[in-house]
């Protein structure tokens, strides 16, 4: 976890990657194992014996469960599982957007920076020695070739801006695009809400 001070703003960031790498070593400490790169994922018996069946390595495994919890994302396997008639949608489509941008350009801080800026939210975010990950928030129907990579650098460096000066390393964007803001929660109506 990462305590982040600007000004007199914090806030408590605990990055996916950190996340993954906690419930890894969690489960490490079990002694019990941790499956990479299967195949063939197919979830069964939701309500009442939740089962993963799956191939690794050309075996065929299965996993009986206490329950699953489908944190695979909207194009995952677990909400194809359930039956649609059974399934409780909750769905928010959101007036905005998220220009996001990866560039080669090395880090200029260590830590995620997010910024509440009168024009928008950005974010900063670092990937790798050479490389960084920024969004800016955008028009929900934004066109993408009306952000040339001046202007996004432009509108970085004013939102990103800070009394101290610090500023995001630029350099060549290697990838850029819109991607329309939703929230997305699919759960089995038999198991009742889920907060």
């Amino acid at each position: 976890m990462h305590l982040v001070v600007r000004g007199r703003q914090y806030i408590t960031v605990y990055g996916q990657n950190e996340l993954v790498k906690d419930l890894m070593d969690a489960r490490d400490a079990t002694g019990r194992p941790l499956h990479f790169a299967v195949e063939d994922v197919c979830l069964s018996d939701f309500i009442s014996e939740p089962r993963i069946a799956f191939r690794k390595d050309g075996e065929e495994c299965e996993i009986a469960c206490d329950f699953v919890a489908g944190c695979d994302g909207y194009h995952g396997v677990c909400r194809p599982s359930i039956p649609p008639a059974s399934l409780c949608l909750y769905q928010t489509e959101y007036p905005f957007a998220w220009l996001g941008i990866l560039a080669a350009a090395p880090p200029s801080s260590q830590e995620l920076v997010y910024a509440l800026h009168p024009r928008g939210f950005a974010l900063y975010s670092m990937r790798s020695p050479s490389v960084t990950r920024l969004y800016l928030q955008c028009a929900a129907d934004e066109d993408l070739r009306q952000w040339p990579d001046e202007r996004i650098w432009d509108e970085l460096a004013m939102r990103l801006a800070s009394a101290d000066g610090w500023a995001p390393n630029q350099g060549a964007i290697l990838q850029k695009g819109i991607t329309g803001m939703r929230s997305f929660v699919a759960e089995p109506m038999q198991c009742g809400r889920l907060f």
